[in-house]
């Protein structure tokens, strides 16, 4: 999931800013290229008109940075990357806000998270204070279409001129890391003789930084009406905002569907198609003729369609990353070791860049497996024309003498590595240790003996067998009992559960809410998708089960 954050401009509007008036278009709601984002569309009152407020920049960025730390409070909320896309005076809004964020530890995860950001004809620079005042006066005749005589923001801005070239220059002193995309607009408005921000002060002109001229004048630089217009796919559509692809798939051996290297390819496939729909071209131009049920042609049109992606002038910025995990409960994993080590074979290589005019490392595999031996030595091989996998290898040179050549430095097909569990544990028992003294201590406040307390501690330790999972639901168990006045006995019985399917039974049998637990089961269970959002679920419980229903479950009387 990734937070794209929007930013309007002077006079602007948190929807209207980026929607067209011709079609009712917002290409934020309607043709965002990030799959899986969520858009956060900020409102700050910038009105040049009706707006008695005082506020300056300085506190928009404040009320930004407030507003996203509102928004991102849950764990998983916290670690999401931003991308921000800012209008004309909203580009310095968020500038402001990126300074501050630097300076204050409570926006710490704002700035950690902030990935990259779109600039839409925003003043960056002046040649000297005069022009500043210049633009900002263009600027707020362009948001009123050139009728407006209230030019308060902007007298309130031109003395503090040098506020803004210093906001610019903090901004470019911490913007190490960003990906920057400056647009800026080639036409003018009907009713002014230049465009509002010309290209000089569009750009930042730092090395990082991309500069691309977009069509359009200053108010329609920041609407689209389709994601084939040429300009869309110039600067939002995707190939700029998404720079990494997922593809994941996970194999399980007691269901047909998820053991199957086709059902794990089709579906490869079908993530790829989704985020790219102009892919599906190359993929059926390469199956036609071919057996959908064949391994082999589908990882071949899977790897084909990728190479499609870039241009030649967009070489590197962007990754296709692929993830089949617990490859060793396939039916077809030896085909698919096979087909995924020789496409990375270094002669052979269409992803790593080795030959001219392939991009740098399009595509990426990431297999987790059990270390079965046809895997491990599937994926070990060296490259081409190293015969052995002997650490020394006796060969003759030109002379008839036996040389010895060390082959272990030898190129390798893929990069493995083995997590032995094996060998750590002494030190998985170290912080299943630490974890059960952490947890255990909450129990105290229960009013249970420490007597009683160590020798829950000894037993969890002795018990959990390196399983953190375990000790976890054993725990939590444990405090819902605790909660219940349970005996010792009792307490006793659930310490020595090792199953791990009659501990979820056991916690779903001591709910004590059991009428919204069976709401909740039902509505899994009966969900078209496979899995729900933890908001539609919440959604769910919110809503009462004859609300869910629709119907009226209260008797009726008759008369």
């Amino acid at each position: 999931m990734t937070d794209v954050v929007a930013i309007h401009g002077l006079n602007g509007h948190y929807e209207k800013t980026w929607t067209d008036k011709n079609t009712g278009v917002n290409w934020l709601r309607d043709l965002m290229p990030i799959t899986s984002a969520r858009v956060l569309s900020f409102s700050y009152n910038s009105s040049v008109k009706f707006s008695k407020s005082t506020s300056d920049l300085y506190d928009f960025a404040d009320q930004l940075l407030e507003g996203l730390y509102a928004s991102r409070q849950s764990a998983e909320e916290a670690q999401r990357p931003i991308i921000f896309v800012c209008h004309s005076l909203g580009g310095i809004v968020f500038k402001q806000a990126f300074v501050r964020a630097h300076e204050l530890a409570r926006y710490d995860d704002v700035r950690r998270c902030t990935r990259g950001v779109l600039f839409l004809g925003t003043p960056h620079r002046g040649s000297d204070l005069a022009s500043w005042g210049t633009m900002l006066s263009a600027m707020l005749k362009a948001a009123s279409f050139g009728t407006s005589t209230d030019t308060q923001l902007p007298k309130d801005l031109e003395p503090d001129s040098r506020d803004l070239e210093r906001i610019s220059q903090s901004f470019k002193a911490r913007s190490a890391g960003l990906r920057i995309y400056s647009f800026y607009e080639t036409e003018k408005m009907d009713f002014m003789k230049t465009v509002v921000v010309n290209r000089d002060s569009a750009v930042l002109g730092i090395p990082a930084e991309k500069s691309i001229p977009m069509d359009g004048n200053h108010r329609t630089i920041c609407r689209f009406t389709r994601d084939e217009e040429p300009r869309f796919q110039t600067g939002m559509g995707g190939e700029k905002l998404s720079t990494t692809n997922l593809c994941y798939f996970f194999f399980k051996s007691d269901n047909y569907d998820q053991r199957s290297g086709v059902t794990a390819l089709q579906s490869l496939l079908q993530q790829l198609f989704r985020k790219r729909p102009k892919l599906i071209s190359t993929a059926v131009d390469y199956l036609r003729g071919k057996s959908l049920e064949d391994v082999g042609a589908l990882w071949m049109a899977f790897t084909t369609s990728i190479q499609q992606i870039q241009s030649p002038d967009d070489k590197g910025l962007l990754q296709v990353f692929c993830v089949l995990n617990g490859l060793d409960e396939c039916d077809d994993a030896r085909k698919l070791v096979h087909l995924i080590s020789e496409t990375f074979e270094p002669k052979t290589d269409r992803f790593s860049g080795a030959q001219e005019g392939t991009g740098r490392g399009l595509l990426k595999v990431l297999v987790l497996s059990r270390p079965d031996n046809f895997i491990k030595n599937g994926f070990d091989k060296p490259a081409s024309g190293v015969q052995s996998c002997r650490t020394k290898e006796e060969q003759q040179d030109h002379t008839g003498n036996v040389a010895s050549q060390d082959i272990s430095q030898q190129p390798r097909r893929t990069a493995m590595i083995r997590l032995r569990g094996e060998d750590q544990t002494d030190s998985i028992s170290t912080d299943i240790s630490r974890v059960v003294d952490v947890t255990i201590s909450g129990l105290v406040r229960d009013g249970l003996t420490d007597d009683f307390l160590e020798d829950v501690k000894d037993q969890l330790i002795r018990r959990a067998d390196r399983t953190f999972l375990w000790v976890t639901l054993i725990i939590q168990l444990l405090a819902a009992k605790v909660e219940t006045s349970a005996s010792r006995r009792e307490l006793d019985q659930i310490l020595k559960s090792r199953d791990i399917d009659a501990v979820y039974s056991e916690m779903l049998a001591t709910r004590v809410n059991e009428p919204r637990a069976r709401k909740m089961l039902g509505i899994i269970l009966a969900a078209a998708r496979e899995t729900l959002k933890a908001r539609e679920i919440w959604t769910g419980d919110w809503i009462g089960c004859n609300q869910l229903l629709g119907i009226d479950s209260r008797p009726t009387r008759r008369h």
